[in-house]
């Protein structure tokens, strides 16, 4: 089955060849090598659903957005992607399992903020000088920072855009949506993680009638984490009828 490399795959993702092609031979299996960590991939955002770690929004985080940066090539540096998934939907396992499959594991964090109020908040802070060209200046510093930690050619990284809509229906969030579908050479590819309501509705009512008393996300082989987790996943009662899908 043919995979065609869109600047926009839902619910999948990229992969990259750990070698630098220098023949039309090398050039196409790299092609086809892309392909089948695309194919895995699609099936790691299918069926995992926890996440593992996230940041405070703050709109100065990644200071100096707008430096005038170039993307580098996919043959000289890490795919840039940009991930966008609602909370509780594995966002951060998922992009941890794909950096790890293509040569560079590394972390995605919540550059547009984790809720509607931290969303809004980063857009209306944002420089009008900067304006639209945000998302690509930060992911291509974020390509150019990670370049010399990683084989010529590996890996991907990116930040995570949470798909909140004050933030695409911004100008800015329009804007920079239309300046990624411009790219190429490379093009920027945007996963789209999705996970059912029901469990994300789940998730999210364990973590409320839990008080605080469990973290977000267990760290593997913390057994104390994941009791706590255990321990509050029973007794969880979900209302009917429109309170349910509100």
């Amino acid at each position: 089955m043919e995979i065609e490399l869109e600047p926009f795959i839902t619910g999948g993702a990229i992969g990259r060849n750990n070698r630098l092609p220098t023949t039309q031979k090398s050039q196409e299996s790299s092609s086809r090598t892309k392909r089948w960590i695309l194919t895995i991939a699609v099936a790691v955002v299918s069926f995992v659903g926890i996440g593992l770690h996230s940041v405070p929004n703050d709109s100065n985080f990644f200071s100096g957005a707008n430096t005038g940066c170039t993307l580098l090539p996919e043959d000289e540096a890490s795919l840039p992607v940009i991930l966008m998934a609602d909370g509780r939907t594995g966002s951060s396992i998922t992009w941890m399992t794909i950096s790890r499959m293509t040569g560079f594991p590394n972390i995605a964090y919540e550059y547009t903020g984790q809720q509607a109020e931290r969303t809004k908040a980063f857009f209306d802070s944002i420089d009008p000088e900067v304006g639209s060209h945000f998302a690509v200046q930060n992911i291509c510093r974020l390509q150019h920072e990670g370049k010399n930690n990683v084989t010529r050619g590996e890996g991907v990284v990116g930040f995570q855009w949470k798909p909140i809509r004050y933030g695409l229906e911004h100008e800015y969030g329009i804007g920079a949506l239309e300046e990624i579908a411009a790219q190429n050479d490379p093009g920027i590819r945007v996963i789209h993680l999705t996970r059912s309501p029901l469990d994300r509705l789940i998730s999210n009512l364990k973590h409320a009638q839990s008080n605080g008393d469990i973290k977000a996300h267990c760290a593997t082989g913390d057994e104390d984490c994941l009791k706590e987790h255990h321990q509050h996943e029973t007794a969880i009662q979900l209302q009917t009828g429109k309170e349910l899908m509100h």
